[in-house]
Formats: C-alpha cells, structure tokens, sequence
C-alpha cells in the first residue's frame, strides 16, 4: 500500500541520515557549501516528507492503532445517526 511505502521510505531515510553528516563535513570541509545551505536543504527534506504525508492522507495522516476504531474517530460519512 501507499502507506506502508511511505513509511518506508521515510525509515530508510532516517537510518541514510548518517550519511548525509558524512556529506555535508565533506561539502563544507572542501568549500563547496556552506553549512547553512546543507542545512537548509536537509531541512527542506525533512518538509518534503512530512507534506507528502499530508497530502496523501489529509483526514488522517497518521495510521491508528489496529485496534482502534476508525469511525468513532474520524466519523462516518455514510453514518445518519448522529
């Protein structure tokens, strides 16, 4: 599912987060950036990924526990009892 893709991706790229230090000490050591823009665009990814999330998602961007229900929550639509 999207879901879980997401969150994988998401996984992968916080266990990758060590290389990106390794990158940016490279980048700034040879003068190529300065560390405010490695900064910056780390910090524009981190965004990058929670917006996609809510764009994917915008009623519910965060999956409930398994047990949960869902619609006593976030309500039902087709629901005419309340």
């Amino acid at each position: 599912s999207a879901s879980g893709s997401l969150i994988a991706a998401s996984t992968a790229l916080f266990d990758g987060g060590s290389v990106i230090f390794a990158l940016f000490y490279s980048l700034t050591d040879a003068g190529s950036l300065d560390l405010e823009t490695c900064w910056l665009g780390y910090a524009g990814a981190v965004l990058l990924v929670l917006a996609s999330g809510a764009v994917l998602w915008p009623s519910a961007p965060f999956e409930p526990p398994p047990d949960t229900d869902v619609d006593a929550v976030f309500g039902n639509p087709d629901d005419d009892t309340a």
